[in-house]
């Protein structure tokens, strides 16, 4: 009976924790995709900071990235391509990092290749 007691303790305690869990995905420093919420539509790539100037792209159906680069494709878009470039040697949220969109998918090719961006991870969101 005792063990009962405390576990039903320890799950009282923990239970409102359980909230707390960040659901996000980092990127680079602190670039995160969040899943839908009340805030936006469909998943959202933003600064957890929340500087001025940073940006934010919501309706997310894939991101591609690296320390420099971060290339986001929303969903149902003509132009749906945006690409965020670091200012210094890395991406850094409050840095003045540029965003250049939207993008056709001609415009995001010619961008690409205008640039030395080097090997991407990718995630879906589809």
């Amino acid at each position: 009976m005792m063990k009962f007691k405390q576990l039903v303790i320890v799950i009282i305690f923990i239970m409102p924790l359980s909230g707390c869990f960040d659901s996000s995905i980092t990127l680079i420093d602190e670039y995160r995709i969040y899943p839908q919420d009340e805030f936006g539509d469909g998943h959202y790539l933003i600064c957890k900071l929340g500087c001025d100037g940073d940006p934010k792209i919501q309706n997310i159906a894939s991101v591609e990235w690296n320390d420099r680069f971060i290339v986001v494709r929303k969903k149902d878009d003509q132009k749906p391509w945006y690409v965020i470039k670091a200012k210094g040697e890395k991406l850094k949220c409050c840095n003045g990092d540029t965003l250049t969109g939207p993008l056709s998918e001609q415009e995001l090719k010619e961008y690409l290749e205008s640039e030395d961006v080097g090997k991407l991870k990718e995630k879906s969101f589809e």
